[in-house]
């Protein structure tokens, strides 16, 4: 059995994790983003909350639909630290089987010179 880990592989790995980790931090500037330009409606609308010019009914649910926008960006944000927390493990795991690598290919070495081992 083949225990050797490829470049292919690594590469793989690689990709998979910065793939996912750029389209998590797109997708976090988008909502930042967009919650700017909500925000910049809000304060453009407090301004005339402030004249007496609108209905608070739509001020209701521009509130609620930031509100729902903040959540999204947290629920990102969560997503994106998971992915972090996991890498950790995942370079340590990689520690481990570069190890595990190397003891073998000194085994095998041994047992075809004729080690001690």
């Amino acid at each position: 059995m083949d225990l050797t880990i490829s470049w292919t592989h690594i590469i793989a790995i690689a990709t998979f994790v910065i793939g996912g980790w750029i389209a998590i931090r797109n997708a976090t500037q988008k909502q930042l983003s967009d919650m700017g330009v909500a925000m910049a409606q809000m304060e453009t609308r407090i301004g005339h909350i402030e004249r007496g010019q609108v209905d608070t009914t739509s001020l209701s649910a521009q509130i609620a639909a930031l509100s729902t926008k903040v959540d999204d960006l947290r629920r990102d944000v969560e997503k994106h630290n998971n992915l972090v927390e996991r890498m950790v493990v995942v370079e340590g795991q990689q520690r481990a089987m570069w190890q595990r690598q190397d003891d073998l290919r000194d085994e095998i070495h041994d047992v075809k010179v004729g080690g001690s081992k």
